[in-house]
C-alpha cells in the first residue's frame, strides 16, 4: 500500500481501518417500528477517498436527504429527497440511479455476481421512496434470515457513484 499524504485520506483509512465503514456510516442504531425497519442508515456523497479511491467518484449530485432501509423480511427500500445537480442547483426529475451492491476498497467496488441488483427512478420533485425494481420487475430483498454486512451504492449509471452507504444487520 502507497503512503498517503494527505489529512483527509488519512481520516478515510483511519475510519474504515478503526470500525469499518459500514458500521460507522450508520448513524442509526436497529430500531423496531410500526414498517419492521430493523435498520436504517443515511447516504453520504462519494468521495475518492470513500469510494474506492476512484477519482470520479466525487459525487456531482447532491440530496436534501436519503437513506437505506431494510424490513424484517429482507425488503430494501430507499427514500431520497430532493435529489439535484451540485453545479446547476436543477432538480433531477425521472433520473434513473443504479442501485449496487458490495463494498468499496482499494481495489474499488467489490459485488457480488449481479450487479446493479436493480434501479431506482425519481419522480419531479427530484425524490423516490420504495423499493429497488430488479430487472424482472420484481423488488430487491436480502435473505431474511442470514446475518451480513454490506453496502449500498447509488450510481449515475456508466458515470460515476453518486452516493454511498453502509450498515451490518444481525
Amino acid at each position: 500500500m502507497a503512503p498517503m499524504n494527505s489529512a483527509p485520506a488519512i481520516s478515510a483509512l483511519l475510519l474504515v481501518c478503526l470500525c469499518g465503514l459500514p458500521s460507522c456510516a450508520s448513524r442509526h442504531p436497529p430500531r423496531e417500528n410500526g414498517l419492521g425497519v430493523v435498520w436504517s442508515s443515511a447516504f453520504v456523497p462519494c468521495t475518492p477517498q470513500l469510494c474506492g479511491g476512484v477519482a470520479a467518484n466525487a459525487a456531482t449530485f447532491r440530496l436534501n436527504q436519503g437513506d437505506v432501509r431494510i424490513t424484517k423480511n429482507g425488503t430494501l427500500t430507499i427514500r431520497l429527497k430532493g435529489l439535484s445537480d451540485t453545479t446547476t442547483g436543477a432538480t433531477l426529475r425521472g433520473r434513473t440511479l443504479e442501485v449496487w451492491k458490495g463494498v468499496f476498497s482499494t481495489r474499488g467496488f467489490e459485488g457480488g455476481p449481479v450487479n446493479p441488483v436493480g434501479t431506482i427512478t425519481t419522480d419531479q420533485a427530484g425524490d423516490y421512496e420504495g423499493s429497488v425494481h430488479m430487472p424482472s420487475g420484481q423488488p430487491f430483498a436480502l435473505s431474511p434470515d442470514s446475518a451480513y454486512s454490506t453496502q449500498f451504492a447509488l450510481n449515475d449509471p456508466a458515470v460515476r457513484t453518486q452516493f454511498v452507504t453502509g450498515f451490518v444487520v444481525p
